[in-house]
């Protein structure tokens, strides 16, 4: 009996195992069956180029994949969407282009979204170090014999406040051998650990003329202070040295550290300056200030500056410094280099650049009053003897006391109806269009919008087919800080058939600010003839070829600044001429452009009228300023600009929008004539 149950139980398993085998094998469906990468293909002037690679190894997918870059302010997050139909073991590949201020502050970190049409999200892939090292940021050279030692000078990839610009610290490790053509573009230079001794002299001539020009040079001393410092010219670094403490011996700094509480951010980083060697510096002439940031000695030269470490930023003590502590010796050296801290607030516009736009929606937006107004007097009368009288007809003055809140109701819906008729329905989009007056057929055409919308709701409009990418505009330089989710964006750049831009708002009105770029017909040129443009000296002459009638044009050069109005289609102005002609709205030195924007915005009351149309006036700064960015500080070059109202439309979606341009040129002046 017990035989024939086992051989049952036999036959049972074995039939049972060919049918396992003869099953067909269902695969499983992937947890995450989404892939892409992100790559920098070209880094352009004012953006960059990504190439978007996608594949799918799950169900057909039609949906959006999200673009969007991790560590931006709150106020300039800007998503990427592509629409996308996507075939299960499939694959796509397309290319984005991204406004370089909305990706810089990240360090091209950021995450894929794939969302179904619904926009619910179904994965994240992120990516990483989209510049691989190379972000274009404040570039700081480094000449050492172990430039791996000083590396943590790059603050740890956080980004540095410079030139009223925030970007990353991007270390060039410098060859001797190439040393005069890798000076060119460098913000800093930093010689540590190496001995100078073996460079040519005429390379260290180029480190002192480099200096001389304006750039901003730290010495790393310690063990190497004799190697270092008895290199250059008797009169390029006039310290003398004295003792160099070994590690483990009291030296000044480790004194100033603990009786002083001198260099706080170094003793926050857990540094001991007891720890390493030490050199006691001297300044026998007293061209030298010893800071209590850090222990060295600072001194400007010519336009830039020389700062001097009493010690090897590549000790290992050292490498506990924190991003401040690096900071700090960033900051105490530009601060004394005149040529970093010159005439570059152009660069960073963005709070100003709103404060126009709030000019230009001030002059457009009127609320009338009259009926509001004609309602009040009706209801005062009404509340007062005309009720009274008509219940003391009717005998019913005791009816008085319910009729005055009823009317006041009454008159509480009548207004309140009527402010609903002024409801902003349609979104409220302010432009300004900037393009380059050059005489080409086409060229790159530049916008800023200013748009609002009643509500909390997420809004978009449709723009117009000229434009191929945009992004957040005018907010600046970000923190680099925090991370993102695939519904963490203010802003939002949509692609498929149409082109879209979009914002989500955090409250009632609020005010969106964005960028689009494209190419667009030019409508003629600027020219500019032997113009001289400073606190001295106005002189030369400009023309409006362009189709234009302009109300208003701008001359900027480094230092000086002018606003003449009334510049028609075909007319040449002459400066000398229009002066006489009391043509000049507004002349004078501009060292920073918020000197330009409180004075022709007559926040000051210099305007020679209180005529003046101001919205134009707005919109010409914001254009110019853009147009600005685009010259190099101290070549002698200016930039002249007209103003267009009423401008060509560039959305193409319902909505309530105004419209100007700014055509602009950039012209070249004589060095001599500009360093006047």
């Amino acid at each position: 009996m017990k035989k024939k149950f086992a051989k049952g139980m036999f036959f049972l398993c074995l039939l049972s195992l060919l049918c396992m085998v003869g099953r067909p094998v269902i695969d499983a469906k992937p947890a995450n069956p989404f892939s892409g990468e992100v790559s920098l293909l070209k880094e352009e002037e004012d953006s960059c180029v990504l190439e978007v690679k996608v594949a799918n190894q799950g169900e057909d997918f039609e949906g959006v994949v999200r673009l969007l870059f991790t560590g931006n302010d709150s106020d300039s997050n800007c998503a990427y969407d592509m629409q996308m139909t996507l075939p299960s073991a499939g694959e796509k590949q397309y290319t984005i282009t991204v406004p370089k201020s909305n990706i810089i502050q990240t360090r091209g970190k950021g995450i894929l979204a794939f969302m179904d049409q619904k926009e619910k999200v179904l994965q994240t892939v992120p990516f990483k170090d989209l510049f691989q090292g190379k972000t274009s940021g404040f570039q700081v050279g480094v000449l050492s014999d172990h430039f791996d030692r000083v590396t943590y000078m790059d603050l740890g990839g956080e980004t540095y406040y410079l030139r009223n610009s925030e970007k990353p610290i991007s270390l060039v490790e410098i060859k001797p051998e190439e040393l005069e053509t890798q000076l060119d573009g460098l913000y800093y230079l930093i010689i540590d650990q190496f001995d100078l001794s073996t460079l040519e002299q005429k390379k260290i001539e180029a480190i002192e003329s480099w200096v001389d020009n304006g750039g901003a040079l730290i010495l790393g001393t310690g063990e190497y202070a004799d190697k270092i410092l008895g290199s250059f010219d008797s009169g390029f670094v006039e310290l003398t040295l004295g003792k160099v403490s070994k590690p483990g011996e009291d030296n000044k700094a480790a004194l100033a550290m603990t009786n002083m509480d001198s260099y706080y951010l170094f003793k926050e980083s857990g540094i001991d300056f007891a720890k390493v060697a030490v050199a006691e510096l001297d300044d026998p002439g007293f061209r030298y200030y010893e800071t209590d940031c850090f222990p060295g000695w600072i001194c400007s030269r010519g336009n830039g500056c020389v700062t001097v470490l009493s010690f090897s930023l590549g000790e290992d003590e050292l490498q506990k410094a924190s991003a401040d502590a690096c900071r700090t010796i960033y900051d105490e050296t530009s601060s004394n280099a005149s040529g970093m801290m010159g005439y570059s607030s152009w660069e960073d516009w963005g709070y100003l650049g709103r404060n126009a736009f709030g000019v230009i929606d001030h002059q457009n937006t009127s609320v009338d009053f009259t009926w509001p107004d004609i309602m009040i007097v009706l209801y005062v009368i009404l509340v007062g003897p005309i009720l009274y009288l008509i219940l003391r007809k009717c005998k019913k003055s005791e009816w008085y006391w319910l009729g005055v809140p009823v009317l006041a109701l009454v008159f509480i819906g009548v207004i309140f109806l009527y402010g609903q008729s002024m409801k902003v329905h349609d979104t409220r989009v302010y432009t300004v269009s900037v393009q380059c007056a050059d005489g080409k057929d086409q060229g790159t055409l530049d916008t800023y919008y200013c748009a609002y919308h009643s509500g909390v709701k997420e809004w978009s409009l449709k723009l117009a087919d000229c434009y191929t990418y945009g992004g957040a505009g005018l907010c600046g330089y970000g923190m680099s800080t925090g991370q993102s989710t695939p519904d963490d964006y203010h802003y939002r750049f949509c692609y498929g058939e149409d082109m879209t831009m979009g914002m989500k708002p955090e409250s009632n009105f609020e005010t969106g600010y964005l960028y689009a770029s494209g190419t667009a017909q030019n409508s003629g040129q600027i020219t500019v003839k032997d113009v001289i443009l400073t606190n001295q000296t106005n002189s030369g002459s400009i023309e409006n070829q362009t189709e234009y009638d302009f109300p208003y044009m701008f001359l900027m050069s480094d230092n000086y600044f002018m606003a003449i109005k009334d510049v028609k289609a075909g007319e040449r102005v002459n400066l000398a001429q229009a002066k006489k002609q009391n043509r000049i709205v507004y002349e004078g030195e501009a060292q920073y452009m918020d000197d330009v924007y409180y004075n022709i915005l007559d926040v000051y009351g210099n305007l020679q009228t209180n005529e003046e149309q101001y919205d134009l006036l707005a919109a010409l700064f914001i254009g110019s300023c853009t147009a600005k960015q685009k010259c190099e500080w101290g070549a002698g070059q200016i930039v002249v600009s007209g103003v267009v109202a009423d401008y060509d439309r560039t959305v193409d979606s319902k909505c309530v929008e105004s419209s100007y341009g700014c055509l602009y040129t950039i012209a070249e002046q004589e060095a001599s004539n500009a360093a006047d």
